[in-house]
């Protein structure tokens, strides 16, 4: 019987990852290439994983001087090559959330204990990750973006910081532009914001 060969992998961009105190991300679309610049702009060093070679991604993350990886983020092998035995956390953001859980089972094998982020946007799978494997924090990014465009919009529309706006709206303050629940049965027009 022939020993399973880890499966190949190519780095595109810099050749090294960081030593150790880096972030795995394993995930490059989207979300994981802003997610990079977002920490890269905080001062800590990224390695990525992306399993297709030609998401358009890869290509930004080249001309970014970030490592990306090009294998399966949930493989031991390619987690042991991006340093994840060394990393200070490995987050999994692909658009799969069963990936991810994969994801963050394997890092747990290579660096026990490592902190782990891990993107669900399932609420099924995320209930159950939390409550059976206790594998990290669960992001559920449907509720991040929603949360955070509730923010933006709130802030936007009614001249309020995003740390005004959390919760119920203070009516109190601004009855001008925000209607009442009660008397919105009465009028069936819905009111122009900001005016």
């Amino acid at each position: 019987m022939t020993p399973k060969q880890p499966p190949l992998t190519t780095i595109v961009g810099r050749r090294a990852p960081p030593a150790r105190g880096h972030v795995v991300l394993v995930g490059f679309g989207q979300v994981g290439f802003r997610l990079s610049q977002a920490l890269r702009g905080r001062g800590i060093p990224v390695t990525a994983v992306e399993r297709d070679p030609d998401a358009p991604y890869v290509r930004h993350g080249q001309r970014a001087r970030i490592p990306v990886v090009i294998g399966r983020g949930d493989d031991r092998a390619t987690l042991e090559l991006v340093g994840a035995g060394r990393c200070a956390v490995v987050a999994a953001v692909t658009s799969d959330d069963l990936v991810n859980v994969a994801v963050g089972l394997a890092a747990g094998d290579v660096h026990p204990g490592v902190p782990l982020a891990l993107r669900l946007g399932d609420g099924g799978v995320a209930t159950e990750t939390e409550s059976l494997l206790h594998l990290g924090t669960v992001f559920d990014a449907h509720h991040l973006v929603a949360t955070t465009l509730a923010d933006a919009i709130c802030a936007k529309a009614f001249d309020l910081g995003t740390d005004s706006c959390h919760g119920e709206m203070p009516t109190h303050k601004y009855r001008d532009r925000v209607p009442d629940p009660e008397a919105a049965e009465e009028q069936p027009t819905s009111p122009r914001l900001g005016a």
